[in-house]
């Protein structure tokens, strides 16, 4: 499971708890086309949204939090993610921060982002932690591995995070800017068995390096103040002894050894506690928890979890493989037709025909943005009866659902989930981020889980091979 998203938008600072108000961005955009659209995904949310964007440029975001919360700001472009032009900031409860972004010529030209505003050290410094992780290339294994020594790797690494270090000494909350030092020593410790790693891939015996087995040593495998030294340490472990983990996927692994590690439960918890927050933000981008590839992991937190809320999630996520992972037949479930009929999902899937099904809502504009493609999408399908395509709204407000209908009449099938909070769909599909697709075989069993959408022309080149 690739943690990099997770490490981007919460290792920027542990949290410290305060009473929930209301914190605001007011940011200005410069130099971007109307089709770069940008989106904002908020630490604890479960969804990612559109940030409405003035025909000057200007934009606002009220939002209720009750700690130093990250924001990760990015552009899509088409319906892709622009990773090259993409920032983030921390909003706190009672501050108003402003940030200017400027698109900086070329494709590959990037942005500029500065802050001010309300201790404006502090997305400052959000961002640069952002970029640090995004871009990854200065404490990469294969670039610090060039300094040819543990001692020198530990000065290389010294030099690249000394701006963060210094944006930090500007922060005016001390609680936040302590616990973000510790954010970045745990990506400085991170860099040392980055280091060690790809040494180690190298024909290096780090076994021998008698500067890094002293760090090592130095690690308290039963202290969970410590978290950050002992994934780190175990990843590497894993990475080095690779013949005695060869039938298990790396996080699953990683969890094993932990467990012959360590002799503290909560140590072993609080691992697991860390792989829980990557796939709730999985989730939030409308990645199955229940996928097959979490199925090894899943199964050893089991054998090594005493947390009885891991036990029950990890459960339910193993049942969930059983009714409705990728190729088992259609879960069923109710809709309802434009004019109040009501149908049932399974009749919609199988019997010689693939089925592309849309979940989206009026109220989602990525959603809608994807509506002219998988128009275009239909029309160009419309001669081939072995596809059918779909659209199923999860909207709460039916009138508006059938009011957009009625107007724009799309010449494929419309429906609606009557109720959310007992649909099948939600809960054993995890409708939890719009738009969502999904595929449906010949057979009516679940072929894709998080398909491709209607705007990647790769699309309808894979629902006309599975229709053949």
């Amino acid at each position: 499971m690739n943690k990099l998203i997770l490490t981007a938008m919460t290792a920027i600072t542990s949290l410290v708890m305060q009473a929930q108000t209301s914190a605001t961005i007011n940011g200005t955009l410069a130099g971007f086309s109307p089709t770069d659209t940008l989106q904002v995904y908020i630490s604890g949310k479960q969804s990612i949204d559109p940030v409405e964007v003035g025909t000057d440029g200007k934009f606002t975001i009220n939002t209720e939090v009750n700690t130093a919360t990250e924001a990760l700001f990015f552009f899509m472009k088409n319906g892709t993610m622009d990773r090259e032009r993409s920032c983030a900031a921390v909003v706190s409860p009672g501050e108003t921060i402003a940030m200017n972004i400027q698109r900086n010529a070329g494709e590959e030209g990037g942005m500029t982002v500065t802050y001010s505003g309300d201790d404006a050290a502090k997305p400052t410094y959000a961002n640069q932690f952002y970029n640090l992780i995004r871009m990854g290339t200065a404490l990469s294994g294969e670039e610090l591995v060039k300094s040819g020594s543990f001692a020198a790797c530990r000065k290389q690494i010294d030099k690249v995070l000394e701006p963060i270090y210094s944006t930090l000494s500007n922060v005016k909350d001390q609680a936040f800017a302590n616990q973000a030092r510790l954010a970045v020593d745990s990506q400085k410790e991170g860099a040392y068995f980055a280091y060690a790693t790809t040494a180690q891939q190298q024909g290096v015996d780090m076994e021998k390096d008698a500067d890094f087995m002293s760090f090592v040593k130095a690690i308290d495998p039963n202290d969970t103040l410590q978290m950050t030294r002992i994934q780190n340490y175990t990843t590497w472990y894993v990475a080095a002894h690779p013949d005695e983990f060869e039938t298990q996927g790396s996080d699953a692994a990683q969890l094993k050894y932990l467990a012959s590690y360590t002799k503290n439960p909560d140590v072993i918890n609080k691992m697991v506690d860390s792989y829980m927050q990557a796939i709730s933000l999985y989730a939030a981008l409308g990645v199955s928890s229940a996928r097959p590839e979490f199925r090894e992991l899943y199964e050893q937190i089991l054998a090594v979890s005493t947390n009885d809320a891991h036990i029950a999630f990890v459960k339910e996520q193993l049942a969930k493989m059983e009714d409705a992972a990728e190729g088992k037949p259609a879960v069923n479930f109710p809709l309802e037709t434009t004019d109040g009929k009501s149908v049932e999902f399974s009749s919609m899937v199988g019997g010689g025909v693939v089925t592309y099904v849309d979940f989206w809502a009026t109220w989602c504009g990525p959603c809608k943005r994807e509506i002219p493609y998988l128009a275009t999408m239909v029309e160009e399908l419309k001669d081939n009866k072995q596809i059918r395509i779909i659209s199923i709204s999860i909207d709460e407000d039916h009138d508006a659902w059938r009011k957009m209908v009625a107007n724009d009449k799309p010449a494929w099938e419309q429906y609606l989930i009557p109720d959310l909070n007992t649909s099948a769909a939600i809960k054993d599909y995890e409708i939890n981020a719009i738009p969502r697709f999904m595929v449906f075989d010949k057979e009516g069993n679940l072929y894709k889980s998080s398909a491709t959408r209607p705007s990647e022309p790769s699309t309808k080149a894979m629902l006309l091979e599975l229709a053949k």
